[in-house]
């Protein structure tokens, strides 16, 4: 079965593109991350480029939306700490 992906966000740090992967992947979705060969080449991402995209099944997408908005309103920050 071929399974259509859609972009769901985009970065510039290869790092914060991978917590956010891992985090949807923990979350059972099949997020993957699209254009790294930039990043593992120290080139600088976001400079005439599309930046790092993280992909999910196009159904997984709107689940994986809800999740990442919750996650920059600060729904899973640690009691005390200052979100973002």
């Amino acid at each position: 079965m071929n399974r259509t992906l859609v972009s769901v966000a985009q970065f510039t740090e290869w790092s914060e593109a991978q917590i956010a992967c891992g985090f949807l992947q923990a979350n059972g979705l099949g997020a993957v991350l699209h254009n790294t060969n930039l990043a593992s080449l120290g080139l600088p991402v976001g400079q005439g480029t599309s930046g790092i995209a993280l992909m999910v099944p196009d159904e997984e997408s709107r689940a994986a939306r809800l999740l990442l908005r919750e996650v920059a309103s600060g729904a899973f920050a640690v009691s005390g700490e200052p979100a973002g």
